[in-house]
């Protein structure tokens, strides 16, 4: 395999190390190996909180490795240098250091030479306000003409690398907001569910999965509500009019059971608008709220508070409205200005996404058949 056919083999892996750090790891391990080098890591040092993350190659010693990790920033001068580097380009040391700084070097000195290393190369791979990232390169033998030919070859890899990191850290903070959005979620403190217009169930609270772990009426089969049986079938016509597949989206009521000691209660309602940002998606989702009936329900305005994000007050105004009550009957029966409940169902439609009372109506209608004890 010739030296191009090696970068392609190195550039898959690092597409694949994406998702697997081991691939990730291996086309590290694999640039060193083709470059003759012991030593290739990527570094990210984030310039606010002053800590580095190395992804390195493998074959380093322990101590060795710990010393590039604690050290590396401290006290490597290629750190100002490396800033007058294009991407793309390398600054390679005994070039733009010189051999004469190389020897006088705490950094070459008492860390690099301890472990047999002679020489250092680094290019810039990305940088923003938060992070400077780029790839070093440590050599212990090899002549200083075969090393710069080899890094001019590698100007097609270091794009793909950029590339590759630039998806990484979208992915990374994709998992960080999901993990904030399920804590919101979590904070609740309903038994939710939330699916698409298929059927296909991407959350599920733990007090939702407590529940139906007991329980046999929702079936699942590899996260996907299957229509197995006739309250099956009418639970995912009720997501796909929550999710407005048919339509406006529409919110419904479903009952499954006779005795009240264990029958179950499920609202299917668009997923509210705060929340549908977190979902990367074109696709409508639904959210569902289960009810045990055994067991005592919030009350309307506070399950509305939790659902929509709205305050008691504003909950207090949707409930009125979607029994029929007029903005002026509100007002006087809350003893408020007309022009305060009017800036409330401002906020209702805009929590809800409603965009007129009709709206609203489809959505919270089946709130007031829930049966709060």
């Amino acid at each position: 395999m010739d030296f191009a056919d090696n970068i392609n083999s190195i550039i898959s892996d690092l597409y694949e190390g994406i998702l697997d750090q081991q691939s990730q790891n291996q086309a590290l391990h694999n640039l060193a190996q083709l470059l003759g080098s012991e030593h290739v890591a990527l570094t990210t040092w984030n310039k606010r909180t002053n800590l580095t993350h190395i992804i390195q190659s493998s074959g380093l010693p322990e101590a060795c490795t710990s010393a590039f990790q604690e050290h590396f920033y401290l006290l490597d001068p290629s750190r100002i240098l490396v800033k007058k580097i294009s991407p793309g380009q390398w600054y390679i040391d005994h070039l733009h250091f010189g051999k004469k700084a190389i020897n006088c070097s705490e950094f070459y000195q008492d860390f690099m030479k301890p472990y047999g290393f002679g020489s250092l190369s680094v290019s810039p791979i990305a940088s923003d306000e938060e992070s400077d990232s780029f790839i070093a390169i440590q050599y212990k033998n090899i002549a200083h003409s075969q090393k710069t030919d080899q890094l001019k070859q590698l100007s097609g890899l270091l794009g793909h690398l950029r590339r590759a990191l630039n998806i990484q850290s979208h992915f990374e903070s994709i998992k960080i907001q999901n993990a904030f959005f399920q804590a919101s979620l979590e904070q609740i403190r309903l038994p939710i569910v939330i699916a698409n217009g298929d059927g296909r169930v991407s959350y599920v609270s733990r007090l939702a999965d407590t529940l139906l772990s007991h329980r046999t009426e929702i079936k699942m089969v590899a996260n996907s509500i299957t229509s197995c049986d006739t309250f099956n079938r009418k639970l995912i016509y009720a997501i796909r009019l929550a999710c407005g597949l048919n339509g406006p989206k529409i919110a419904s009521g479903l009952r499954v059971g006779v005795n009240s000691n264990t029958a179950l209660h499920l609202l299917i309602t668009p997923l509210p608008i705060d929340h549908q940002c977190c979902y990367q998606t074109q696709q409508n989702m639904a959210l569902i709220v289960i009810q045990d009936l055994s067991l005592p329900m919030l009350p309307k305005r506070v399950l509305l508070k939790q659902m929509y994000g709205m305050t008691l007050a504003e909950a207090r105004v949707a409930i009125d409205l979607i029994k029929g009550m007029a903005p002026k009957e509100i007002a006087h029966e809350a003893g408020v200005a007309i022009s305060t409940v009017r800036s409330q169902m401002k906020a209702i439609f805009s929590k809800t996404g409603a965009s007129k009372q009709a709206d609203l109506l489809r959505i919270l209608y089946p709130i007031l058949s829930i049966d709060t004890k």
